[in-house]
């Protein structure tokens, strides 16, 4: 049973890969009815004989069996018979998870029905939701809790070792030259081998080593070098290791990389050379050293320049030449730019803001000795300058002069080099926070087992994510997923504050050891997986956006009890077992923020950030469907998710709901009800008192209040009170009075869609706020105004269901049942409808049944304005919907002979009776002028019934004879269709028997058309047939004795008895019956309570009867 469920949950996927979204639907739909119908067979074995009736009765208000309930039908079933919590109980699983199937009514409805479009989205989240019912109900295996043969990523490489134990130095990813210079700082900058072992030889640093090896060994080479980037894009990174090159002169074997590098520059072994450093942010403007006078000194010539030094007037060209010399020098400089934008005096500039150029002075001799420097170096063979300019400038205005002035210089004589670019990040972050990996293939593992995945969702997934290039990205990447290190180089590293590299190598180490002190268990590491509970990872977000976003983070996304946890802990299954919605909140948060205009993410990148292997990919749709409706601080537009500080309308929808007043909610019912109540009979919505609803011999319908609902303290004695009284009086007219109400548990469910109504509608009449939603927020807003609309006219009609009527003995209880889907029908058709099919009310009245319940036995006659007054007054009596339903049963009772009306002296008997003679003064008698003949028989129809309809007439249309014959014999037969049949029969006996002609010429005739069509369309004329032979004279009477089969006897009335009458003949008849038993005696019940009883009612006169053994 569990493959044949999923074979069909597989093919219904199947047809969504195919882009057959409204297929998929149906066949999801068609599975979720099915696993209805199966709980509905599982259960009721198990229930007791009291709970299998009160099932038994609540699906008999539907009038189907349970394989013909529709989706809603069954939704509607189980809720009414409560079996669900039966379920509970007896199979002993939860099923309460199929409550929110009726989410997905609508959307079935609009697959099978509407024709409208479903979207991808729609069809992907009703899978999802229709496999974790299957999963949750036992019919399918859930995916194992482990990831399958892909292990945890911490088992194949493992963090620093300071990482796993939880102790992360971030001090080691804020590389500072200035301190590995004065032998400060951690252990793996200060130490060239651990510095060199913890460093990626990008192709950009692999190049400025060979170049400058290269230079210093009087080779070739840029000899003014400037390293751009933006802040912690590896440029200190860079000088520190230029500077442990030469300073350190580290063994070539002991640094994986550096041989060839050398060999890439030429050379054999390391050359020697001094090494002079000037770092901006060390460096004292005021007090401390010139930066010519610091790089004097380190190459141990500070007298040639102490006069400049100290007079701070930087040195021309021809002494930095006789500095430097022909020995083999490397200067590195980092921080310039800050550097040079402190070198301002802002006191003097105030002071005499007419010359600022005195506040600038120094600054101006920074800046000539910058120029002087490159030009010199520019022309020593064995001399390298290595800068470092920032992309931005620090220090605002100050800092861009400075920058711009520096870049003036700089770009005059320098090669700009880059140390990190494009893929090579992720080998740097590998190096820097992770050990060596036990298995290096795993990766290659790991990241095709991905791309599988991303093949089985072809167009779901980005393009770039399923080309093959993306592999190789993701072994790069490895243990991240390439999405979360693309997204802090592209968002988070466009923030002025955010130090690229170094920023992405802090947060990253930061996410690394979290997961590995928790296990986590995913193959890789996904946008999905930060912990924004963790404060560091929180506060290192949220130093670039704004601690306001601390408030988003623990309501919306993760804080124990944030609205996304929540979702996962009520929907459980996948949803708990992965964190499902909180991870696609981590996600979408993630990717929110960026320095630039671009912002959020959408639904494809978002599987990106969510799937591994395990988790069903419908699953991404369906939670974010849910996200969408719970949380407070997520947007969306135009297919793409993000968070803001700005509340949603989730939120603002909240906020009003908790504005709207009680008298408000109470207002708009009644105002509804009136709206839906209907116009077919009169309505009184909430009556506070008897009096409020009069005493009418018409019928109508009153409607209760919220709190005069069914189950509410006191609410019978009140209805009771409604139907016994009016005002201080007793109510005469019970029987045309009915009360609708709707079931006390219905109001709070009634309650919410109306306060949720009332609020949307003030959000839209709101002028201000109005202006400040997107445009998809209105469209939002007006269809959750229509949807709430649509459903509180269902939700109404399932709630106002409960009909009070005055019973026999007391109230009677009536239930209209659910109704059907896209019913639209008012509370007072669906009344009248009900009551008409329970057969309570009716419209048309036999005659022989308004004798029997309007006079009593022994009654010989009776007013007929009694009779109308006592169906108006007494519930024993069947409701009539007008006083037309007696006058046309009298009517028809006269002209079939079953009784007569006395009009003053006037006496109707087997004829007409005016409607104007049904006045005040008109008495139904019981007996009549003369024995009525025996009813017509009931299913056959002779060729003279034919011509008797048409009259005098020669010739008639066939289906003007049709009416008459069916107002006057109709009611003999069962149903019209069998009426039809028997016209048809005797209008081709009767042309075959050449009694009369029928045009067009019917069937048999050449190209004739069919009997229906004659019937349709045909006319019927009468043959003027030769009179019979003359005879001596006419009979004046006729007596016939004959013995006749019973189951001819309809032939011998329609042909020898009533073509007798109609000639004017007065027919006496003795009928002698002779009926004996062929299996058993009779039952006494025959004989006593129907023949004899309908011998008595016809006025028979029994010549002889005898019972024989």
């Amino acid at each position: 049973m569990a493959q044949n469920w999923q074979s069909r949950l597989d093919q219904a996927r199947r047809l969504l890969d195919q882009g057959l979204t409204a297929q998929a639907v149906m066949s999801g739909g068609q599975i979720l009815e099915d696993l209805f119908r199966w709980l509905y067979g599982e259960l009721v074995p198990r229930l007791s004989p009291p709970e299998q009736e009160k099932v038994t009765r609540a699906l008999a208000d539907f009038g189907k069996s349970v394989g013909e309930l529709t989706l809603g039908q069954l939704v509607g079933f189980f809720r009414k018979a409560e079996l669900l919590d039966l379920a509970g109980r007896k199979l002993g699983r939860d099923f309460s998870f199929l409550r929110s199937a009726g989410d997905w009514i609508e959307l079935r409805n609009r697959a099978t029905h509407s024709g409208k479009p479903i979207t991808r989205t729609e069809a992907e989240a009703f899978l999802g939701a229709v496999a974790l019912y299957l999963e949750r109900a036992g019919l399918t295996t859930p995916p194992s809790v482990t990831t399958g043969p892909l292990p945890p990523w911490h088992q194949v490489i493992l963090p620093r070792r300071d990482i796993r134990a939880g102790g992360l130095d971030e001090s080691v990813f804020a590389a500072d030259l200035s301190d590995v210079v004065a032998g400060r700082g951690p252990l793996e900058y200060r130490d060239a081998v651990a510095f060199f072992h913890r460093t990626y030889f990008t192709r950009g640093l692999r190049h400025l080593l060979a170049t400058v090896l290269s230079r210093l060994s009087g080779g070739t080479g840029d000899p003014v070098i400037q390293i751009q980037t933006p802040f912690g894009g590896g440029k200190t990174h860079s000088l520190i290791a230029l500077y442990h090159l030469f300073r350190s002169r580290p063994d070539p074997e002991k640094v994986p990389g550096l041989e060839e590098i050398l060999r890439e520059a030429g050379l054999s072994a390391l050359p020697e050379a001094r090494v002079a450093v000037f770092v901006g942010t060390a460096a004292d403007p005021l007090r401390g050293r010139t930066p010519w006078g610091a790089i004097a000194e380190q190459l141990g010539q500070y007298e040639r320049l102490r006069e400049h030094d100290e007079r701070r007037l930087a040195p021309g060209k021809d002494l930095l030449h006789s500095l430097l010399g022909e020995e083999p020098t490397l200067i590195l400089m980092d921080e310039i730019a800050e550097y040079v934008a402190r070198c301002v005096q802002p006191s003097e500039i105030e002071k005499a803001p007419s010359t600022p150029e005195v506040g600038r002075a120094y600054q101006t001799q920074v800046l000539a000795f910058f120029q002087e420097l490159t030009e010199t170096v520019k022309v020593l063979p064995r001399c390298v300058l290595v800068a470092t300019l920032p992309s931005s400038a620090p220090y605002g205005e100050e800092g861009e002069r400075a920058l711009l002035q520096l870049q003036r210089i700089f770009g005059r004589v320098e090669a700009i080099y880059t140390p990190v670019e494009g893929e090579e990040i992720y080998a740097v972050i590998r190096r820097r926070l992770f050990d060596e990996p036990e298995d290096p293939e795993m990766a290659r593992r790991v990241a095709e087992a991905y791309m599988a995945l991303y093949r089985e969702l072809g167009e779901d997934v980005p393009a770039p994510a399923r080309e093959p290039g993306y592999r190789d990205r993701m072994v790069k990447a490895y243990p991240f997923h390439p999405q979360v290190i693309d997204i802090l180089l592209e968002r988070w590293s466009t923030f002025p504050g955010f130090q690229r590299t170094r920023g992405v190598l802090r947060l990253l180490g930061l996410v690394v050891a979290d997961l590995y002190q928790r296990g986590h268990p995913a193959p890789l590491i996904q946008p999905a997986h930060l912990n924004l509970a963790h404060p560091e990872i929180r506060q290192e977000l949220l130093k670039h956006i704004g601690n306001e976003y601390e408030g988003v983070i623990a309501t919306d996304i993760t804080d124990g009890n944030a609205r996304a946890q929540r979702l996962d802990r009520e929907l459980g299954s996948e949803y708990a077992r992965f964190g499902i919605a909180s991870g696609l909140a981590t996600a979408i948060f993630f990717a929110s923020f960026s320095g630039g205009e671009r912002r959020g993410v959408g639904i494809a990148e978002l599987r990106l950030a969510v799937l591994r292997e395990g988790i069903p990919p419908a699953i991404v749709g369906d939670a974010l469907k849910r996200l969408e409706e719970e949380l407070w601080y997520l947007h969306t537009e135009g297919g793409r998710y993000w968070f803001s500080s700005q509340p949603n309308l989730n939120r603002i929808l909240i906020e009003r709901e908790a504005e709207v007043r009680e008298d408000e909610i109470y207002r708009e019912l009644r105002s509804r009800l009136e709206r839906i109540a209907g116009k077919e009979l009169r309505v009184i919505v909430w009556p506070q008192n008897p009096e409020d609803v009069p005493d009418r011999r018409e019928l109508q319908l009153a409607i209760l209040p919220p709190e005069r609902f069914r189950s509410t303290p006191s609410v019978e004695t009140y209805i009771r009170e409604l139907l016994e009284r009016c005002g201080s009086v007793f109510r005469q007219y019970r029987n045309a009075l009915l009360i609708l109400t709707a079931d006390a548990q219905e109001w709070p469910r009634m309650r919410g869609q109306l306060k949720r109504l009332l609020a949307l509608q003030a959000i839209k009449s709101d002028k201000v706020l109005w202006r400040q939603l997107s445009s998809e927020n209105r469209q939002e807003v007006d269809r959750r105004i229509q949807d709430v609309e649509g459903g509180l006219l269902r939700i109404l009609q399932e709630a106002y269901r409960y009909i009070a009527r005055a019973g026999k003995e007391g109230i009677e209880w009536l239930n209209l049942g659910l109704p059907t889907a896209g019913e639209r029908a008012s509370l007072m058709k669906r009344v009248l409808q009900h009551l008409e099919e329970e057969g309570i009310l009716v419209k048309r009245l036999a005659p022989d049944q308004l004798l029997r319940k309007a006079m009593r036995p022994e009654e010989e006659e009776k007013p007929l304005s009694e009779i109308l007054e006592a169906f108006r007054r007494y519930p024993e009596l069947p409701m009539i919907s007008g006083d037309e339903v007696i006058w046309e049963s009298v009517r028809r009772g006269v002209r079939e002979g079953l009784f007569s009306l006395r009009v003053g002296e006037r006496v109707y008997y087997r004829e007409e009776v005016p409607v104007e003679a049904l006045a005040n003064e008109a008495v139904l008698m019981r007996r009549t002028p003369e024995p009525p003949p025996p009813p017509p028989p009931p299913s056959r129809l002779s060729p003279e019934d034919l011509l008797w309809a048409m009259g005098e007439a020669e010739e008639l249309p066939v289906s003007k004879i049709y009416q008459r014959l069916w107002a006057e014999r109709g009611s003999a037969f069962p149903a019209e269709p069998i009426f039809r049949e028997a016209f048809i029969a005797a209008l081709r006996e009767g042309w075959e028997r050449g009694l009369f002609l029928v045009d067009p010429k019917p069937v048999g005739e050449p190209s004739g058309p069919s009997w229906e069509a004659v019937l349709a369309q045909g006319t019927l004329r009468r043959l003027k047939l030769p009179p019979p032979p003359s005879s001596p004279s006419s009979p004046g009477a006729y007596t016939l004795r004959a013995r006749v089969p019973w189951e001819r006897l309809s032939d011998f009335l329609r042909g020898v008895l009533m073509p007798l009458q109609r000639a004017g003949a007065r027919l006496t008849l003795e009928i002698r019956l002779e009926a004996r038993a062929e299996q058993g005696p009779f039952p006494r019940s025959v004989l006593e309570g129907t023949v004899r009883e309908t011998l008595r009612q016809i006025g028979a006169q029994v010549l002889e009867e005898r019972e024989e053994p």
